[in-house]
Order: structure tokens, then sequence, then C-alpha cells
């Protein structure tokens, strides 16, 4: 018989289990029951925080981007000058992290971002957010005279979101990050050359953008 659960914790111990089953199972595989089960409560109970499964799984994701856009807010607000290598150092650690995410597997909430198309446009109005974060420290960098005043922060955002899109995963989709390819590497050898090779683009991608 499922244990009552307070109202005031109900809706995180929900959250919090099926973060755990989707990732052990998949999400086609977990069922409001499952989730239901392992938190203690009845399935109805869910229904009264969630309209189903997939609401679940969404506000997971939100909870997420919405953890990912603080950083980028505090980096963009704490940053001191040169601001290109601040928006640098702020990109190749979002791409590390993503790593690290995918790692864990791809069955991972968050991965799955990245790794689903579905999923992704379903997300797409907050993916599309991504970039406007980096757009402050864009401008500071302008303002700082490190670009050219004749360009778009907002255009700059967008083409680096759209050029590094290939640092992501999936990395099947991409031959130079193929496992095929690059089986004799270890998981912290791939991350290094990844970082480097993530490095290097930004580096040459910033030298266009410097003021002469």
């Amino acid at each position: 018989m499922p244990r009552p659960k307070e109202r005031l914790n109900r809706k995180e111990d929900i959250i919090k289990s099926a973060k755990k089953l989707f990732r052990e199972n998949g999400l086609e595989k977990t069922t409001v029951d499952d989730i239901a089960q392992h938190v203690g409560i009845s399935k109805g109970s869910i229904y009264l925080d969630f309209k189903s499964k997939e609401d679940i799984f969404f506000s997971i994701i939100e909870e997420y981007l919405e953890t990912q856009f603080k950083k980028f807010i505090t980096a963009g607000k704490n940053s001191k000058p040169p601001y290109l290598e601040a928006l640098k150092e702020l990109l190749i650690n979002d791409v590390l992290s993503v790593y690290d995410l995918a790692g864990e597997g791809y069955q991972n909430c968050e991965a799955l971002i990245y790794t689903n198309p579905e999923i992704k446009m379903k997300l797409n109005n907050l993916l599309l957010k991504w970039a406007d974060y980096s757009v402050e420290l864009i401008q500071k960098a302008i303002d700082n005279k490190e670009i050219s005043a004749d360009l778009s922060a907002q255009k700059i955002a967008k083409l680096i979101e759209i050029s590094t899109i290939g640092f992501y995963p999936p990395y099947n989709c991409n031959m130079y990050y193929s496992k095929d390819i690059l089986c004799d590497l270890g998981e912290e050898e791939f991350k290094e050359q990844l970082k480097d090779d993530v490095s290097t683009y930004l580096k040459l991608f910033f030298m266009g953008l410097m003021k002469k």
C-alpha cells in the first residue's frame, strides 16, 4: 500500500524519482505507475501535480535549462575584460559540461535535449534564449572596443550558436568525434581533444571579430 506524501514535498519527490527512472530505464519504458510506486504514492496523486509523464519530463528539462541560463547570466554580469576571453571560457565550459552530461548515458533526461530531434524541436523557444544570454558579453566586448561597432551582438551570438553545434552530442553525427574513428581514445582523452578543438575554433572565430 503506497504511503501518503505531504503536499509540500510530493512534487519534488516525483521529479527526483522520475529523473532516476528515466536515466535507468529510458523515457519510453518508464510509466507513471513506475514513478508513483518509486515515490510511494498513488498514481492519482501524480496527476495532482502533472498532467502526464511527458509533463514531468519537460519539467525536469525546463529546470535544467533555467539553471544553465542562470550560469550564463551570472557570468555575463560578473565577467571582467577582455570580454571575448570570458565568453570563450564560458562556451568551452558549456561544451564540456554537456559532454559530461551525455557521458552519463543518452537516456539521461537532459542529454535528450541534444540527442532527440523531436524533443529539441518542442524546446525550441527555450533553446533560442541560449544565444540571447551570450549577447550581453558580446555587447560588452563591442563597448570595450574588442569588436568593431559595425557588428551586431545578436548576429554574432547567432553565428556562434550555429557554428559550434558540431561540438555538442550526438557526437556520432560528426565523423571527427565518431567512436569508430576515435576508438583508441579513452573518455578523458576524448574530452581533452574536444576541449582543444572547441578552444582552437573559438580562438580563430574571435580573431576575425577583434578590432584591428
